[in-house]
């Protein structure tokens, strides 16, 4: 049996014009801290710009990346990115791969009703020392669109199809859903008290069920959690004392190859102290042994 740690991070940009305890200088340290501790052997991150990858790359010493496209912004200055980083002392790219989340997925674009451009980055990776494979998918869906993200994550559930069909790897996604993977019944999302604003509070359960319906499994629920209000990922910088609404929009999804992929244990890393939160999301961390 072969025992990894994957860690999904949306690490919030750059962000230049914001309140001080925001700016990724004052952010940056509390973030390398969490990556270090964590000593996941593939990271996920999400929002990362030019001034967070000069940060992060010298922490990384050890690790390969894949970029893939950038997002949001087409400077470089103002662009976005979803790079996965594995660990070389375990891992080794066979493939990788980058597709945009939209109707025409080569080019730069953005359809339905997104609000930016999106993207996708996958690897393909070997531990030679087990001859085990797996792939593995980084997103970050639209935060407005939610047709959008109901068509990119089939998009996505089809690309990776195809790229089981050769080997018949387990599938990890992960990454920044934006949107929630349970809700309340009969939920009164007017109720909620401040910073909750309903209107970005994402409704609905669709693209969590489009991933289950084709069998993926949710690494939150394999591991023994029960779906409750009190599941925040996102928090908008208020930690803890962001009002308890189920917002878990930050998932770890797998989907069995011919192997068997098991989830270990999951965790929300939350052991951040205000004023200074690493990101305006917690990070999450899983541990899977794959035969």
């Amino acid at each position: 049996m072969n025992q990894f740690k994957i860690l999904s991070f949306n690490i919030g940009g750059y962000q230049s014009v914001c309140q001080y305890s925001r700016h990724w200088n004052q952010r940056k340290k509390v973030c390398v801290a969490i990556i270090q501790k964590s000593s996941a052997d593939i990271v996920g991150f999400q929002e990362v710009q030019m001034e967070n990858r000069l940060t992060l790359d010298p922490f990384l010493s050890g690790y390969d990346s894949t970029y893939g496209l950038k997002t949001v912004g087409k400077k470089e200055s103002e662009a976005s990115y979803n790079p996965i980083y594995w660990k070389r002392s375990l891992f080794k790219k066979l493939d990788s791969g980058a597709f945009y989340l939209s109707r025409t997925p080569k080019v730069w674009s953005k359809s339905w009703d997104a609000k930016d451009v999106r993207s996708a980055t996958w690897v393909r990776l070997l531990n030679p020392q087990t001859n085990s494979s797996l792939i593995y998918l980084n997103l970050h869906l639209d935060y407005r669109g939610s047709q959008s993200r109901v068509e990119s994550s089939c998009l996505i559930i089809s690309k990776l199809s195809i790229l089981q069909e050769k080997n018949y790897d387990p599938i990890i996604v992960s990454g920044d859903f934006n949107e929630r993977a349970w809700q309340p019944k009969d939920e009164n999302i007017h109720a909620y008290p401040f910073p909750v604003l309903p209107e970005y509070l994402p409704l609905g359960t669709k693209v969590h069920d489009e991933f289950k319906k084709k069998g993926y499994k949710d690494a939150y629920i394999k591991a023994g959690n029960i779906n409750r209000l009190d599941m925040n990922t996102y928090h908008d910088y208020y930690g803890i004392r962001f009002p308890p609404v189920a917002l878990r929009i930050d998932w770890i999804l797998t989907l069995d190859g011919q192997g068997s992929i098991q989830t270990r244990n999951y965790a929300v890393i939350k052991k951040v102290l205000p004023p200074v939160y690493a990101s305006d999301h917690f990070p999450i961390m899983a541990t899977f042994m794959l035969k």
